[in-house]
């Protein structure tokens, strides 16, 4: 019996080490197939970025491809003025005053998505992940998705923050005045207000409520189709004429987000304005773009290119809009006191935002293409450490575990340096380490960007001034402005541009030190903090040299 007893105990060990060593063979083998499958997707993409045309830097190339942009932007930003002056005395306006809140609100909200959208594709184009139709492909259909489901969630927050305030307004709080994103347009809005008749047939009811947010929502879902549409097909346009992407498309994207908010805003306004009463057509396009988000959210979860941007990316654009809005609650007074204000603020800080969007789709890219592969995930340590470890505490001898262990982990990391060696791969690289060194010339891009953005925004000052001086006996919105202002203008151009880019260097390593993408997180911030410190230094301007 003893013997027998003893023969089981010689003989469990044995069981165990074969019954282990079997395991370690089957974790070695999917470790192994997991690691070979991981590097053959990480050679795939390295062998794109090798193959693709790397936008090298060249001054005049720069000056070629940016300044159409800029220009654009200036004409966009002029024709968004021209079109507010038109479509204020519309029956939709007039009858639903909560219209002028929301589109300031709806207009920064929605031209950070569509910068980031922008921001993002350029990126992708450059690393070479639209090369491929595969790649292309999902990369614009996940976008586009996605920006559905930012559009319709964001335009819901903003009509409906844009119908408390003007109801609590009828109610005469003397201390609530318009929060306006987008402080010229609000300080405009704002003086509009005193000839609007609030007691209008819909007052503050259901039929108003569902009328601001389905007009809010459809806007924004029919305008993030359209020009979501526009900048996939300006990046891939550009991606095939080697053209750099991150010129281009930002400041473009910025202007027609703009114009086109506007744009829809009124019209589907105006539709629904015709059926108020009966509110059966608002409440139906209400119920179906809230259900259509569930069918976006899933469409874009199915998308490994974007499936991770659902969770991130909200944080910068709410804070954009709190500090938006805080800059248009300081500057509102003075907007309306200083004559031509108006005018020239949404010129001056446009173009000074879109040179530091620029800046940032630069660096942004040029940081994830030093770092393509960096991606920790694909490391197979990481894979299979949880899996050997739990399959060890089922054993019941646990006196072979270091030994067992130090030969697997001497057998993986020989595979593993083998397999780095012969593909050329830097897996050990961390996203989150401080390095964000990056072949971007930046001083050299600064000082280009720095000196389109003085002499568009000088030409447009001269023009204004030159037009008061031929035409003395006309009234313009910048007559008894002189050239003792226009050098005060020219250092605030000066001094906020350079804040500008600056700041989007700064702002745009500092996230990628933090594993943030600077392509979702950085542009919101800048665009409103540049908002900011633009109308501050214009207002700083009007009091010393006027």
């Amino acid at each position: 019996m003893e013997e027998h007893q003893q023969h089981l105990i010689s003989f469990k060990p044995t069981h165990r080490r074969s019954s282990s060593s079997a395991t370690d063979t089957t974790i070695t083998h999917e470790s192994l197939k997991h690691f070979v499958q991981s590097t053959e997707q990480l050679t795939s993409r390295k062998r794109r970025l090798q193959d693709h045309h790397q936008p090298s830097f060249s001054v005049l190339t720069l000056l070629i491809q940016t300044l159409p942009s800029l220009l654009v932007s200036v004409l966009g930003g002029i024709l968004t003025g021209l079109l507010l002056e038109h479509v204020q005395d519309w029956t939709a306006f007039v009858r639903v005053p909560e219209l002028y809140i929301l589109l300031p609100v709806l207009m920064n909200l929605k031209g950070n998505l569509e910068m980031n959208l922008a921001a993002r594709l350029s990126t992708s184009a450059n690393v070479g992940d639209l090369d491929t139709p595969k790649g292309r492909n999902s990369l614009v259909k996940g976008n586009l998705t996605l920006l559905q489901v930012q559009a319709i969630i964001v335009s819901f927050t903003a009509s409906l923050l844009s119908f408390t305030l003007g109801v609590l307004s009828r109610n005469n709080l003397p201390t609530l005045r318009i929060a306006s994103t987008k402080p010229i347009v609000g300080a405009i809005v704002q003086s509009k207000l005193p000839s609007i008749n609030w007691n209008t047939p819909l007052q503050g009811g259901y039929s108003e409520c569902l009328l601001v947010l389905a007009a809010g929502m459809l806007a924004a879902s029919v305008n993030s189709l359209l020009l979501g549409g526009l900048v996939c097909g300006l990046v891939i346009a550009c991606r095939i004429l080697k053209i750099n992407p991150d010129n281009i498309t930002t400041p473009i994207a910025s202007s027609l987000g703009d114009l086109m908010t506007l744009i829809f805003l009124s019209l589907t306004a105006s539709i629904f304005i015709r059926y108020a009463e009966r509110s059966i057509l608002t409440t139906t396009t209400f119920m179906i773009l809230t259900c259509s988000i569930i069918l976006h959210v899933y469409f874009t979860y199915k998308n490994e290119y974007v499936r991770g941007s659902l969770k991130v990316g909200w944080t910068p654009l709410f804070m954009a809009m709190l500090i938006s809005t805080c800059s248009g609650l300081v500057l509102e007074k003075v907007v309306i006191k200083y004559h031509g204000f108006a005018v020239i603020a949404p010129v001056l800080t446009g173009i000074c935002g879109n040179i530091g969007t620029i800046s940032v789709s630069r660096i942004s890219t040029s940081l994830h293409a030093s770092k393509p592969l960096g991606d920790v995930s694909l490391r197979p340590s990481s894979s299979s450490s949880i899996e050997r470890k739990s399959n060890q505490f089922l054993k019941d001898d646990h006196s072979d575990l270091d030994l067992e262990e130090d030969t697997h982990s001497s057998s993986s990391c020989s595979e593993e340096e083998v397999l780095k060696d012969q593909l050329d791969i830097d897996l050990d690289f961390d996203p989150t380490s401080s390095s964000s060194s990056t072949d971007e010339p930046v001083r050299k891009v600064g000082i280009v960007l720095l000196l389109l953005s003085t002499f568009i925004l000088a030409g447009f000052a001269l023009i204004h001034l030159s037009l008061d001086r031929l035409n003395p006996s006309k009234s313009s919105v910048l007559s008894g402005l002189d050239w003792r202002f226009f050098i005060g203008f020219m250092i605030c151009v000066v001094w906020t541009s350079t804040i500008s880019l600056l700041s989007a260097n700064y702002l745009t390593k500092f996230l990628w030190k933090f594993n943030l993408d600077p392509d979702i997180y950085a542009i919101p911030l800048l665009s409103s903090t540049i908002d900011l410190i633009g109308q501050l230094s214009l207002v700083i301007t009007f009091i010393f040299f006027t």
